[in-house]
């Protein structure tokens, strides 16, 4: 595992610089051996990084003097100060990893440490486009990143890894707020942590609901509004690692017969179960416990 400081500004929409800073660590030796650990550059460690082999990388990744690279989005020769505002910004191929180890590893970016403000940070692998995210991989575990997919990185192989901005436009896996281009503070500060890890699983992670039960009526049940209900779901993990699901759902109400009304899932208070992480294993029944009607009736509006 790598940590990486990683500051994005704005100020006329102004990314700013994202220091790259190396580290090395073993476990523990308890026998009578030698015991040798070599500190090198970042592009010859286990864990290789160096700039992608892109104008990207050439303009926006550095090393510093002990060989640690260094991402820095900020103004370039050609007069652009920074991304815009309300939009989809994609650095393809800004960094490259490799595997150097022993054995092959999933690899992952945790960025739960950054604070991104109002806009969102994904680091990707594939390609995107100018407007929409069609054909990257989200490897990014962040609050408010709706895709996460560790990647697989087997020995010797290396991927480029991008790096989406979403500030304010949207995506399918992202949902940031439009942000200040005239703001003076950074759009986005803190660390991510790069890591290799070869007890995780790799793969999409995805879950399928079934069996519904409102009040023992079913998927669509009417409910009175002085009444109190029970839901449950059957949940399977269908996918190729383990995950924790949140599973929501919602009400609305019928007007002509002040009656609250079940919908398919869809938002709502969601749920969290653990025992739904391993794919493949028995379905598991989730209870939403008992539920107050005229709690949910109060905060609706009519569809």
């Amino acid at each position: 595992m790598k940590r990486r400081k990683f500051l994005i500004g704005t100020g006329s929409a102004t990314i700013g610089g994202a220091t790259i800073v190396g580290s090395g660590a073993f476990t523990q030796v308890e026998s009578h051996r030698v015991a040798n650990v070599q500190v090198v550059d970042d592009e010859n460690a286990y864990l290789g990084l160096s700039p992608g082999d892109s104008p990207n990388g050439d303009n926006y990744v550095e090393k510093d003097d002990n060989g640690h690279i260094e991402i820095d989005i900020d103004e370039n020769p050609n007069s652009g100060e920074g991304v815009n505002s309300n939009s989809l910004t994609f650095f393809d191929s800004l960094i490259n990893v490799c595997n150097q180890g022993k054995e092959g590893t999933a690899l992952f970016i945790d960025a739960t440490n950054l604070d991104t403000g109002d806009s969102e940070v994904v680091f990707y692998a594939g390609s995107g486009t100018s407007t929409d995210d069609t054909g990257i991989t989200s490897i990014t575990e962040a609050a408010g990143v709706d895709q996460f997919e560790p990647v697989e990185l087997e020995l010797g192989q290396c991927i480029d890894v991008g790096l989406l901005i979403d500030t304010g436009a949207g995506s399918s896996i992202t949902n940031a707020e439009t942000v200040n281009a005239n703001q003076d503070e950074l759009l986005v500060e803190g660390e991510i942590k790069i890591v290799a890890d070869v007890e995780v699983d790799t793969g999409e992670a995805t879950a399928l609901l079934s069996n519904l039960d409102i009040d023992g009526q079913g998927s669509t049940a009417t409910i009175t509004t002085e009444q109190e209900f029970d839901v449950s779901v059957l949940v399977t993990n269908t996918g190729q690692r383990s995950s924790t699901f949140s599973i929501t759902f919602n009400l609305s109400r019928n007007l002509d017969r002040e009656e609250v009304k079940s919908s398919l899932f869809e938002t709502g208070a969601g749920i969290e179960d653990p025992d739904v992480e391993e794919p493949s294993q028995n379905n598991t029944k989730i209870g939403f416990g008992r539920t107050a009607v005229d709690e949910a009736y109060n905060t609706l509006t009519a569809d």
